[in-house]
């Protein structure tokens, strides 16, 4: 019986100088009990019953997320990106319990009455954007908002106005909770959405 020679030592240098190397460019998982929320931002529903508004489900969904990781840090939840309109949001919220989220922004649009045009004898349509940002455990809205828009030229310019609505609800719900301190991540630098901040950290008593 042949028995195989022994790696040499700088061999097994070189080996470990390898792994660390490729490990060095990976950032750690996050904790999942480090007390960040998890947040599930999903595309906006059509409502308006015409599939050439479809293109605005998913953009008003990215700017919301976009906007959101500009200015917050959290978990995002990597949940389907939303359901047909006819899904009710509890059904959605039920969904979003499983897949673990704390927080759920789900927003719709639909046909408001057209708009006038400067200039122009014909009518731009027009339509109404809502969002409702609820604690998905307690099934409860703890922010919401509405803005009417256009769809002209200019819409891409109101979607990123409507996605900073959902930050702006944020921060106005923890001004009312009294978490008025800004609380902002050294790695980061942005605003840290934590249970205890949003005041969603629910109490399990202690088994006797």
């Amino acid at each position: 019986m042949k028995w195989m020679n022994p790696i040499p030592l700088w061999a097994m240098c070189h080996l470990v100088l390898l792994a660390a190397c490729a490990g060095a460019g990976k950032s750690a998982p996050a904790k999942a009990d480090d007390g960040f929320a998890r947040i599930a931002i999903l595309n906006f529903a059509n409502r308006t019953g015409s599939a050439d508004f479809q293109y605005l489900s998913e953009s008003l969904g990215d700017a919301t997320r976009e906007a959101m990781h500009r200015k917050f840090e959290f978990h995002a939840v990597q949940a389907a990106p939303g359901g047909p309109p006819e899904k009710t949001e509890a059904d959605l919220l039920d969904e979003l319990g499983k897949a673990g989220a704390d927080v759920a922004i789900l927003g719709s649009f639909e046909k408001s009455a057209p708009v006038p045009q400067k200039g122009k004898t014909t009518k731009a349509d027009g339509i109404i954007v809502s969002g409702k940002i609820y604690a998905v455990k307690q099934r409860k809205v703890i922010a919401e908002y509405s803005r009417s828009t256009v769809v002209d030229a200019r819409i891409f310019t109101a979607i990123s106005a409507i996605a900073e609505e959902a930050v702006s609800s944020i921060q106005a719900y923890l001004r009312k909770v009294n978490e008025n301190e800004v609380q902002v991540t050294s790695a980061s630098g942005k605003q840290a959405l934590t249970l205890r901040r949003l005041k969603l950290r629910i109490f399990v008593p202690p088994m006797f």
